[in-house]
């Protein structure tokens, strides 16, 4: 091989090598070379950096749970009901509860004899004194009756019925006396202000009854009954006399 050939040969190596090595990275200066016998090596090879560990979210601790208890969050209640204890006196009433009517009250204790009478207040108004437990009271003529003793702090409310009506006898006619019941139900009712035409008649007796007398005229004729809670009227019809010829 003559001088300039080889020449050219020796300048292709050295740009072939040149070429290589820019290829190649850099060697870190920073790292240092593992010596032999040095246990940091090792152990960093396995135990890692935990800062640098990414938790994987598919991987989940199943036992997270068991044995947790559930915790209420809810407030508890600081409201405290107080009961009285009940009395041991019994009130009993007996009777039907119609305005006017007579009841009887009936006081007893629960266990053992009474040990002294009570008075009795009916609707605020002092009704008497029990004698062997029992007192014969007033309905009222309201829409309620409350019978109560207050030495023992005992008291019953019961509802008065006051759908009065009223009732004649037969014969109603013209220029003739009848007699009109004041009833509630069955029961009469005394001592109701009865009015005729606008004109006042009288008062139910103890029998609820009354006594009017038919004006002579054909037509009608209105009747009202009232007194406290209760409040009636009806209209009578007076037919003309029957005329019979012979």
């Amino acid at each position: 091989m003559n001088g300039p050939r080889r020449l050219l040969l020796v300048a292709g190596c050295v740009v072939c090598l040149l070429v290589l090595s820019s290829a190649l990275p850099a060697a870190d200066p920073r790292l240092d070379a593992p010596q032999v016998g040095d246990s940091s090596a090792s152990e960093g090879s396995t135990n890692g950096d935990w800062d640098d560990v990414v938790d994987d979210p598919g991987l989940e601790d199943d036992n997270s749970d068991e044995g947790e208890e559930e915790i209420d969050t809810e407030p508890e209640s600081d409201s405290v009901t107080d009961i009285d204890p009940a009395s041991d006196i019994d009130l009993d009433i007996n009777g039907k509860v119609v305005p006017g009517n007579e009841l009887t009250v009936e006081v007893s204790k629960q266990f053992g004899p009474l040990d002294q009478e009570r008075s009795i207040v009916v609707n605020g108004e002092p009704a008497g004194t029990t004698q062997d437990g029992d007192l014969s009271v007033t309905v009222p003529y309201a829409e309620e009756m409350n019978v109560s003793i207050p030495s023992d702090s005992v008291s019953r409310t019961l509802d008065v019925a006051t759908n009065a009506s009223i009732e004649f006898d037969d014969g109603v006619a013209q220029n003739r006396n009848v007699t009109a019941s004041v009833q509630v139900g069955s029961t009469s009712v005394p001592g109701v202000s009865v009015s005729q035409d606008g004109e006042t008649i009288g008062t139910t007796d103890e029998n609820g009854e009354v006594t009017l007398a038919m004006p002579e005229r054909v037509g009608t004729t209105d009747v009202r009954a009232e007194r406290g809670a209760i409040s009636v009227q009806r209209s009578v019809e007076l037919p003309a006399p029957e005329v019979t010829v012979t």
